[in-house]
């Protein structure tokens, strides 16, 4: 074979997909010509985030997107795929903090209004990166729409969503456990990535308040002992049930609590008592709210 027959994909693809986006083939009327009346279709591309480039997750998914969107324009829709990079949030301020370390650094030491410029910076560099890696892979987005969460648009359009929300009473506001970190403070619950260790069950005696006597809790969490406001068995554990409605009394402190029952409760683990401690577990905290 030689040089000049053979197939090379950088001279190739590149020259048809430059005439594609120049002809507005992937806008939403880019196949005015045989669009059908009434017929609309359009996806949302989920807005890979501006920490790095894409992987080959994005490659797979973008992909699928690609196959579907075509069919539907080659089929007469009114098509529009929707492109855009996300902000990322404390995911991109991470970025930008190992980069300023590796100077020797910190966000502290250069400010927050230069810090905000390396974070937007970021952000330019890495939605260059993205959309260049998207048009190489030849999928088919209509590029002149293409937006960033940031934006002023989308910032006014969340505002507005929120406010409305909020005035229709589906947002409201309360005291809630919350994820705090001593490096980015407080965390949503899909920042926080969970591990599992291999942990030790510790037993502590709870005398009960008449001197009846005493109910064994099994738990990993001793240290957050002080601050549990309940005791629960299972309802249907026959082995507790004279004691339900009982209190008892906190050793060292004095301080006195009910037992309870909730489902939540695991009959099978542990002794099938379990010390309720709303400040320092999630589960904990809504059984909580359910016995308030």
């Amino acid at each position: 074979m030689s040089e000049k027959s053979r197939y090379t994909p950088k001279d190739i693809e590149q020259n048809y997909y430059k005439f594609w986006e120049a002809q507005g083939f992937f806008e939403i009327d880019g196949n005015s010509k045989i669009q059908k009346e009434g017929k609309s279709f359009s996806i949302m591309m989920p807005p890979p985030n501006v920490t790095g480039r894409l992987h080959i997750g994005h490659g797979l998914t973008f992909t699928l997107q690609d196959i579907i969107v075509r069919y539907k324009r080659m089929d007469g829709f009114k098509t529009l795929w929707q492109p855009g990079v996300d902000h990322a949030g404390i995911a991109t301020q991470n970025v930008v903090e190992k980069q300023l370390l590796q100077e020797g650094k910190t966000k502290e030491e250069i400010g927050r209004e230069e810090f905000l410029k390396l974070c937007f910076q970021q952000k330019e560099n890495s939605q260059d990166a993205i959309t260049s890696q998207l048009r190489y892979l030849g999928v088919s987005p209509a590029w002149s729409r293409e937006r960033f969460t940031m934006d002023d648009g989308l910032a006014n359009a969340v505002k507005k969503a929120f406010k409305k929300m909020y005035d229709d009473g589906y947002i409201v506001q309360g005291n809630y456990m919350i994820n705090w970190c001593t490096h980015d403070g407080a965390l949503s619950d899909i920042e926080v990535e969970y591990e599992d260790h291999a942990g030790k069950l510790y037993h502590l005696k709870y005398p009960l308040s008449d001197g009846s006597g005493e109910v064994i809790v099994a738990t990993t969490r001793p240290e957050t002992y002080f601050g549990d406001t309940a005791v629960m068995v299972h309802p249907d554990d026959e082995r507790y049930k004279d004691i339900v409605g009982k209190k008892v009394k906190l050793p060292l402190t004095g301080r006195e609590i009910e037992i309870i029952t909730d489902e939540h409760v695991d009959m099978e683990f542990g002794t099938g008592v379990v010390k309720v401690t709303p400040a320092h577990d999630p589960n904990d905290y809504e059984v909580g709210k359910r016995h308030d």
